[in-house]
């Protein structure tokens, strides 16, 4: 009877083992392209609000290979059952799409809310599996400048290790007059460049610039998307812009004219020029610092 028992329960602590070292695979097209450990997973897994709580995943875009379109995504539990989720050829779902370590070894799903449904979360998964159209590449090259040089050549690295991509980073000063050259001279451009929004109406009118498509940019702020836009095709993803302050003499300008009715300022560089003008003509110059600079003193 003894011998009987503890055969049972040697038996319950293997099935209970088993479970502790499980893995996710991940399909692409019917093919398996990868088998993830929990233990994997924690190593590129980051902090991240989820519903309201910090939580530590992956964004499944990173487990994938680089997709140009997603027809469906598909999510296999431990159980068997699988949940189908269609996706209209949009990528965005990739991107709000999190894989999470859970516990005792299993591996979790949370999709933020899509297409107007709740939040989908589905504990113990087994297998995810995406119908999607592939990009074919194994090598880019990317020309950035700037600040945060270094922590941007970091973070571009780990996303090449992440999709099985050799991705050569340049530091290139100067980007706009550099890439206008390398076209002019019949050269090979770079996959992607770091440039100013500034920059834009001279790359497009070369035809050095792809519009961008397919991309989500619903966290992005509305103003720097318009900042990168041109004849309503956005040509930059945002990487990063800030505020901008005017100091001037209060004794000189009043700004009350340009108020709304919520005592909001709107003040554009045609009321800037004329009001510079105002107070020229009692004899005292405005100037500037820098005139092709956002930083101007009054």
């Amino acid at each position: 009877m003894k011998k009987k028992l503890y055969k049972y329960l040697l038996a319950i602590g293997l099935v209970l083992l088993a479970s502790s070292v499980s893995a996710i695979e991940i399909e692409v097209n019917g093919k398996v392209v990868k088998t993830i450990l929990n233990s994997e997973l924690q190593e590129v897994a980051r902090q991240r609000t989820l519903a309201g709580e910090l939580k530590t995943s992956v964004v499944l875009e990173e487990l994938l290979p680089v997709c140009s379109s997603l027809k469906e995504i598909s999510i296999t539990s431990e159980s068997g059952h699988t949940t189908s989720i269609r996706t209209y050829d949009e990528v965005l779902p990739l991107y709000h799409s999190y894989i999470l370590p859970g516990e005792r070894g299993s591996v979790n799903f949370f999709m933020k809310n899509q297409f107007g449904e709740a939040d989908l979360q589905i504990e113990g998964v087994q297998k995810i599996s995406v119908s999607a159209e592939q990009v074919e590449s194994e090598k880019l090259e990317v020309w950035i400048s700037w600040e945060g040089v270094e922590a941007l050549k970091a973070e571009i690295r780990r996303w090449g290790e992440l999709h099985d991509i050799d991705v050569k980073v340049n530091e290139v000063p100067k980007s706009d007059s550099k890439l206008l050259s390398v076209l002019r001279g019949g050269g090979r451009p770079p996959d992607v460049i770091l440039i100013q929004s500034d920059y834009i109406p001279a790359l497009t009118a070369a035809g050095a610039l792809q519009p961008i498509v397919r991309f989500p940019t619903d966290q992005f702020a509305e103003k720097s998307l318009d900042a990168l836009s041109l004849d309503g095709s956005l040509w930059a993803v945002p990487f990063y812009f800030d505020a901008q302050v005017l100091f001037y003499r209060s004794d000189l300008l009043s700004l009350s004219e340009f108020a709304r009715a919520d005592g909001v300022i709107e003040w554009d560089l045609d009321d800037f020029e004329k009001s510079a003008r105002r107070i020229k003509e009692k004899g005292i110059a405005p100037a500037s610092w820098n005139a092709y600079s956002a930083y101007w003193l009054l």
